[in-house]
C-alpha cells in the first residue's frame, strides 16, 4: 500500500528536480541567473489554479467514454 502512495510522489519529486536542472542549465548556457529552487513546484500550483474559459462542448466532454465505448463494442 506504501507503493501505491510513494512511487507517484517520488516520480512527481524527481521530475521536478530534472525540470528544475533543465531550467538551470538552460540558463547557464545563455549566461543568466537560473531559477529558484522551488520554482517549478510554484509553476505547477500556477497552473492548477488557473480555471479555464473555455469550452468545446459536450462532445469534447464525452469523447473519451465514446471511444471507449465504440472499442468495447467492437471486441
Amino acid at each position: 500500500m506504501n507503493e501505491l502512495i510513494l512511487m507517484p510522489l517520488l516520480g512527481f519529486i524527481i521530475g521536478l528536480a530534472l525540470l528544475l536542472m533543465m531550467r538551470r542549465i538552460a540558463a547557464k548556457l545563455q549566461r543568466r541567473v537560473g531559477p529558484p529552487l522551488l520554482q517549478p513546484l510554484y509553476d505547477v500550483i500556477k497552473t492548477f489554479g488557473k480555471e479555464t474559459q473555455i469550452s468545446h462542448g459536450v462532445i469534447h466532454d464525452w469523447g473519451i467514454i465514446l471511444a471507449v465505448g465504440g472499442y468495447i463494442a467492437a471486441e
